[in-house]
């Protein structure tokens, strides 16, 4: 996905979709872990940064809480 793809994805987020995802991330990441989710995800990503980032949830999110982030951002 491009820079400018993503911009667009993150700016459509509504303000309620941005808070359950940080909740979600925040509170089951560590500090690293989120750290490093934001500088890849700051620039666009990769098919292979996407791959990394959804290993990395996959690894602390339980399938629920994965389910609840797809389905927010599978709305826009």
């Amino acid at each position: 996905m491009s820079t400018e793809d993503f911009a667009k994805k993150k700016e459509a987020l509504s303000s309620e979709d941005k808070m359950k995802i940080f909740s979600l991330v925040v509170a089951k990441l560590p500090q690293n872990e989120v750290q490093n989710l934001s500088v890849i995800l700051e620039d666009g990503i990769t098919t292979q940064e996407f791959d990394e980032v959804n290993a990395t949830l996959k690894k602390y999110l339980s399938e629920k809480e994965l389910s609840q982030l797809m389905d927010i951002l599978n709305k826009y």
